[in-house]
């Protein structure tokens, strides 16, 4: 691996062909360096102080790329506004590699899912500092989860077995990685799946909280559960999806 990420290629407005913006991503090449084991995963994010990022035209942005190579943690960060990378971040090796997962913002920190499912990446975007913090211990072997800030501005995760869908709130973060959880719901996919559908494959791919929805794999193809009103929909009979990035903001044209 070379590069982590090649470039970066954002327009704002869309509809101005002068606001085009490339950004190249020279420095992450070498945290990935020497070692074929790099993972990475990366957010773009409004740098507008008080934006809600729904039609969110303001132009400023940060790219934030964090990952995990042989030796450690590492973290890069992309300005719009002084069009340059700060200083590269690092930190000891969580002995778990980054997983290609929805980050989820919470405050003014991002969050990263690991691979292994017993801890997420945290990275302080006014510090510059990253951490990890440990989840619940699993109900299992392995699980894989997935991030989402929740509606009352706290961190969220769900995760499931075969028939059961699990969502977890952070109630506090104690330095060190520590951390309190709640069990916020359990959700039985046997009432809800149809007939079939359950199989040893049952995997969350996506979760925004906000609007209560979430993603579910099975072997019979990929489902949407509303967990307001326990509707379910079947939007795919591929069962290869790993990961669903949910699309939540939007820019009207004509607006500033």
């Amino acid at each position: 691996m070379e590069e982590l990420v090649e470039e970066v290629l954002l327009r704002f407005p869309p509809a101005d062909p002068s606001r085009l913006v490339d950004a190249a991503l020279a420095p992450a090449s070498a945290a990935a360096s020497g070692s074929s084991t790099a993972r990475w995963n990366a957010a773009v994010l409004c740098a507008a102080d008080g934006c809600d990022h729904l039609d969110c035209c303001h132009g400023r942005f940060v790219v934030v790329v964090v990952g995990t190579n042989s030796k450690e943690m590492f973290a890069y960060v992309y300005s719009s506004e002084t069009g340059a990378w700060w200083e590269p971040a690092s930190a000891q090796h969580p002995c778990d590699s980054v997983e290609f997962a929805p980050s989820a913002l919470v405050g003014n920190a991002l969050y990263f899912a690991f691979q292994m499912g017993t801890a997420v990446l945290r990275y302080d975007l006014g510090t510059r500092e990253m951490a990890v913090i440990r989840l619940p211990p699993p109900r299992f072997e392995w699980q894989r989860i997935v991030l989402a800030a929740r509606e009352d501005g706290r961190l969220g995760f769900a995760t499931a077995d075969a028939s059961t869908i699990y969502l977890w709130s952070m109630e506090e973060l104690h330095p060190g990685g520590d951390a309190y959880w709640t069990q916020a719901r359990v959700v039985e996919l046997s009432t809800l799946l149809p007939p079939g559908a359950i199989s040893s494959i049952s995997d969350i791919v996506g979760f925004v909280d906000s609007i209560g929805v979430v993603f579910v794999r099975t072997g019979d193809g990929l489902f949407t559960i509303d967990l307001k009103s326990s509707r379910v929909t079947k939007v795919s009979e591929d069962t290869s999806f790993s990961g669903i990035f949910p699309y939540m903001s939007f820019h009207t044209p004509g607006t500033s």
